[in-house]
């Protein structure tokens, strides 16, 4: 069954492995990224995921010093200048890459992975309307918006 990000809780999200789906604007916004390797020489979209990721959740000292909520502030705000939020949109249905373990301070482990930081990001950090207003201003969103909102 796929599922749509506002449309469930972050809980649901987050044991949801896989089959998120999107509707035409994010889409398109996700098309640019999944595209990209097309016309960039050695572009790929989990090394990407990766390299935006890794400087925010990669270094469990600062995690712990400033907590999650500030590294997903700081990431949002790098989402919001670079016009990402199609790529953080490929993260939630990208599996198996590690950035980092978090301890918690109750002594449980969460495994920090590119799907589960791109579905907080976007469910907790993001309403649908900035999502909508981003997905718009990425470069090439009118490339590819037209087809998929008339479903071809």
């Amino acid at each position: 069954m796929t599922i749509r990000i506002y449309d469930v809780s972050i809980g649901e999200l987050l044991a949801k492995s896989g089959g998120v789906e999107f509707d035409a604007v994010e889409k398109a916004a996700s098309l640019v990224f999944s595209r990209a390797a097309r016309f960039m020489d050695g572009y790929c979209v989990a090394t990407h995921l990766t390299n935006v990721c890794k400087p925010f959740f990669g270094d469990t000292n600062v995690l712990q010093r400033e907590g999650l909520v500030a590294q997903y502030g700081k990431m949002k705000q790098k989402v919001e200048q670079d016009n990402l939020i199609g790529l953080i949109l490929l993260g939630v249905n990208t599996k198996e890459i590690l950035i980092d373990y978090y301890p918690t301070v109750q002594g449980n482990i969460i495994a920090l992975t590119v799907d589960s930081i791109c579905k907080v990001l976007i469910r907790e950090h993001f309403t649908k309307s900035e999502v909508d207003t981003i997905c718009r201003r990425t470069d090439g969103f009118d490339t590819y918006y037209p087809a998929v909102s008339s479903g071809k």
